[in-house]
């Protein structure tokens, strides 16, 4: 019976000792469970990988949102683009090239925004640049035939 307590207090000293030593991790050995190392390093594998699936996510999301963009930009040029209409009173048509510019810069001194246009047989109109609306235009050509700018037989031009 002497043996028995020698030999359970021996096993108890090298327990308390490696217990000492290495503390938890000893027990976690001998009862067969991972030591602390082994935890950390299962902690950091599963850190990565849970890393790992988040970029994984971002990148899926950046690729969506790359895409969403391209296919605006894609739209956006196949748009068509509204047509500009512009009018012009058309003040006067002269067959001379020399006396529509000279028309034009009168006008221009005068503050107006004015364009040459090409007609056919060789003949050049000269407009005042209108309102944006048709209606618009016609109160502007009726105060300019007021005012002695134009005449009567002016005429109203929608240029796209």
């Amino acid at each position: 019976m002497g043996m028995k307590i020698n030999i359970s207090v021996s096993v108890a000293a090298i327990i308390l000792a490696g217990m000492a030593a290495t503390g938890c991790d000893f027990l976690r050995k001998v009862a067969g469970r991972p030591t602390s190392a082994q935890l950390e390093a299962a902690v950091a594998v599963r850190e990565a990988e849970e890393q790992a699936q988040h970029q994984a996510r971002l990148d899926s999301a950046r690729r969506v949102a790359q895409a969403v963009e391209d296919s605006l930009k894609a739209v956006q040029a196949q748009a068509v683009a509204p047509v500009e209409i512009r009018n012009f009173i058309i003040v006067g048509t002269f067959s001379e090239p020399k006396n529509a510019e000279k028309k034009k810069r009168m006008l221009e001194a005068d503050g107006y925004k004015v364009e040459v246009f090409n007609f056919r047989f060789g003949k050049k109109g000269v407009g005042i640049e209108g309102a944006v609306t048709a209606a618009e235009t016609k109160r502007m050509m009726q105060e300019l035939i007021r005012k002695g700018v134009c005449s009567q037989g002016s005429w109203i031009l929608e240029k796209h």
